[in-house]
């Protein structure tokens, strides 16, 4: 009896584990409190737009990289105010590389038709070729074979 005792409620305490680790909060809810962040987040997007419009590449690529990452955190959020400066910069050809290819993936991110059109809008009248390539990768899921 003890032979089925035994795994059986090893089982059953496994099962309640795995029950709660999928009930309780996650570790980054806890370390970092998401509710402080969710009410500060429309003045966080409004300091990210006057970096991104003051247009030091290196505090740009920052500021987008930061975005992204809110884009990670609060999923649900639409963050609607990013979209037409991540578009300025990804059809900017005088702009940097590095933030041009954070803007195509915020962009991507937003999972929306002004943003693939863009994507799709860059693939098409850009002159660099690693845009090109980024941009068919973002469209199609798929990295280019032929790289040379």
């Amino acid at each position: 009896m003890s032979r089925f005792l035994l795994p059986t409620l090893l089982g059953c305490f496994l099962l309640t584990i795995s029950i709660h680790a999928q009930t309780d909060l996650s570790r980054f809810q806890k370390q970092h409190h998401t509710d402080f962040n969710k009410k500060n987040l429309n003045g966080i997007q409004k300091m990210l737009l006057k970096t991104i419009e003051e247009g030091n590449p290196d505090m740009v690529s920052g500021a987008l990289q930061t975005f992204r990452e809110l884009e990670i955190v609060f999923p649900a959020e639409s963050f609607e105010m990013m979209l037409d400066p991540l578009i300025k910069i990804v059809k900017d050809e005088n702009y940097e590389i590095v933030p041009r290819i954070l803007a195509l993936f915020a962009l991507e991110n937003f999972h929306s038709d002004k943003g693939d059109t863009a994507i799709r809008e860059a693939q098409n009248s850009t002159k660099n070729r690693t845009i090109q390539e980024i941009c068919i990768a973002l469209l199609t899921g798929d990295l280019p074979v032929d790289r040379q």
